[in-house]
């Protein structure tokens, strides 16, 4: 191959690559936040999940809830529309407990789930992401 020819190949490749990368950008990705609290108190340990409805495009994604509020990093976000929201939250039962693989005891007990299943399992919670908002709160009740 002459060197022209490999010179041209080479920038090919290299163009090649170029749309790679630019086909994966995440700029289409919102980030979120928000409260979420449960008969008036912040829910101290959780998690909330986001699920594409029908015509959403998007991977399912998610966050940690602490003390009352969850952050989802935009290489994490969401892409406009519809969803499905389920949170969990939970606290340990205090006791001892067994671990299941290990049978070894440990302290601080099993999770109990604190929520409703409305709020997960049979969730309810649906949500519509459009240009310009961020921020969504889930005041939730018994």
């Amino acid at each position: 191959m002459k060197r022209s020819e490999s010179s041209r190949v080479s920038l090919a490749v290299l163009f090649g690559l170029c749309l790679a990368l630019v086909g994966c950008d995440r700029s289409d990705r919102l980030p979120l936040n928000g409260e979420v609290s449960f008969d008036g108190a912040p829910v101290k340990h959780g998690y909330v999940q986001f699920t594409p409805m029908a015509a959403t495009k998007g991977p399912t994604s998610g966050a940690d809830i602490k003390d009352g509020a969850y952050q989802v990093a935009p290489i994490r976000g969401l892409m406009q529309g519809a969803y499905r929201v389920e949170i969990q939250a939970w606290e340990r039962t205090g006791g001892v407990s067994l671990d299941p693989v290990t049978g070894e005891k440990f302290q601080g007990g099993a999770l109990v789930q604190l929520l409703p299943d409305k709020y997960n399992k049979q969730s309810e919670l649906t949500l519509e992401i459009e240009p310009g908002t961020r921020t969504f709160d889930f005041h939730l009740k018994p």
